[in-house]
């Protein structure tokens, strides 16, 4: 953890109440787990996060989103999941989006995946600026987590969102792609995503327009189409459909 953001959380106040004294102790309790000294206790580490999130307070909302930017992988992923438990501290919504858009987790799939599922579970609206570009996350994991738990918000613009996107996805790739999704990567078969909270894997590849395409269809297409549905009753199948009816219906809908 970075020690002056550290520091600050744990100096007791003249005005401290007996629920501040105890998250201040809490917060001790995670530094002293997180010391330098225990980086390969992975499990003691990830144990202590949570235990942590299950002071619900403020000012361990604010320990737990420096271990979402400074962490370890397993830290961050267990502050993230930790957050989530902390519904009604005002500012634990704030605190998720802010390790969302730091640019140390850009690159941690497992990390955003885990953000997005406590955001979905606090439900707070004010995170809806940084979910909704997210459905379009050049990361197509990140970009399933962020369709899924969309409906959560009870946001109608949600799904138009959701189905602006359908226009994109639903395309058929280009079959004359070199890259082998047909559903392998290189050697690679993947399995059935519902089965993980998050995927087990990072990797990067250089892929062209129509291989991205093909991840798209292959990744989104499905799990766009059942939340559609699941969010709002319909069985359409296609975005001509969709948009037909949200443009009919979409001034009025409410979610069931």
């Amino acid at each position: 953890m970075t020690c002056l953001a550290l520091a600050a959380l744990l100096l007791a106040q003249p005005q401290d109440t007996e629920e501040d004294k105890a998250a201040r102790a809490a917060v001790r309790a995670l530094a002293e787990a997180l010391k330098d000294g225990t980086r390969n206790d992975a499990d003691g580490r990830r144990t202590a996060v949570l235990k942590a999130g299950e002071t619900k307070h403020w000012i361990v909302a604010r320990a737990l989103g420096d271990v979402l930017l400074s962490g370890t992988e397993g830290d961050r992923t267990a502050a993230a999941r930790a957050l989530g438990g902390l519904a009604g501290v005002g500012n634990a919504t704030d605190v998720l989006v802010a390790g969302l858009r730091a640019d140390s987790n850009k690159k941690r799939s497992d990390v955003r995946i885990e953000i997005l599922q406590s955001l979905a579970k606090l439900a707070g609206k004010d995170a809806l600026p940084a979910v909704h570009p997210l459905v379009k996350d050049d990361d197509a994991f990140v970009a399933r987590q962020a369709i899924i738990t969309l409906p959560k918000y009870k946001n109608p613009p949600s799904i138009k969102v959701l189905i602006d996107w359908l226009m994109t996805v639903e395309r058929p790739p280009d079959n004359s792609s070199k890259l082998d999704l047909d559903f392998n990567l290189g050697m690679v078969e993947l399995p059935d995503f519902d089965q993980f909270e998050y995927p087990l894997w990072n990797f990067e590849l250089r892929l062209s327009v129509d291989d991205q395409q093909r991840i798209r269809h292959a990744v989104l297409l499905d799990p766009l189409l059942k939340t559609l549905t699941s969010a709002t009753g319909q069985k359409f199948k296609t975005y001509k459909e969709w948009s037909g009816w949200w443009r009919r219906e979409g001034g009025s809908f409410k979610f069931p």
